[in-house]
């Protein structure tokens, strides 16, 4: 096993052991690998230009500020509970995604599902996020806006605002926002085909419009601005 206990970690590479703990208030341009067994950051931590990889294990990270790096478990889950993702991306290549965070800024999000809150209330959105996965749920407290998600079964966003954003999803796709909904499109994936499938619009739980795809298993919305 292998204990990080320190104020800062800064430039560090471990790579041992069953499990790897790292109790810090920074880590900085760090490499933290291990071969076999889980990997947990604990308490409040600010993470840069780092690359964290589980090789046979998940992830789990208490409360972390990250910037520009990297999470990957390759057979395992990667669960973040609290913080903000800024240009960062969580990634399973056999396990689940998932984080609630008070806003996500660029980053890639894979695994077989894909989880994503951002509730915090002075932030609370996902921005410029690209996801894929079998299923994806996507939902922020105030707007999402130019993020893509591909779901191989089902994806749903739900926020106060959906915004220049993209879904292509193979079984059922859901949109539904309390106040504006623009220039959001929907498409069919790979082979199979939703020419004719129909989609629902809603402002909260009240279906506001409805599209059908067109041959190509394609749609746009039109601008909505609702009221109160």
């Amino acid at each position: 096993a292998v204990t990080l206990t320190a104020a800062e970690l800064d430039g560090v590479r471990a790579a041992a052991g069953t499990s790897l703990s790292a109790a810090a208030s920074a880590i900085t341009g760090s490499t933290l690998v291990l071969e076999d067994g889980d990997i947990a950051l604990t308490g409040t931590v600010t993470v840069a230009d780092t690359g964290i990889t589980a090789e046979n294990g998940s992830v789990t990270i208490e409360k972390a500020f990250m910037k520009n790096s990297d999470v990957i478990a390759r057979n395992g889950d990667v669960t973040v509970s609290a913080g903000s993702l800024e240009s960062t991306s969580l990634n399973s290549d056999n396990g689940a995604v998932a984080a609630t965070v008070n806003y996500i800024e660029g980053g890639e999000f894979d695994g077989t599902s894909v989880s994503l809150t951002a509730d915090g209330a002075a932030h609370g959105w996902i921005s410029g996020a690209t996801v894929n996965a079998l299923d994806a749920t996507l939902t922020a407290l105030r707007a999402i806006a130019g993020t893509g998600v591909t779901a191989l079964d089902t994806a749903s966003l739900t926020a106060e605002t959906v915004t220049g954003s993209t879904v292509i999803a193979r079984s059922l796709a859901t949109v539904t926002a309390s106040g504006e909904i623009a220039g959001t499109s929907v498409a069919s994936q790979g082979d199979a085909s939703l020419a004719g499938a129909k989609y629902g619009i809603y402002k909260g739980n009240q279906l506001i419009d409805s599209y059908t795809t067109d041959a190509n298993g394609q749609f746009t919305t039109k601008y909505y601005i609702c009221g109160d």
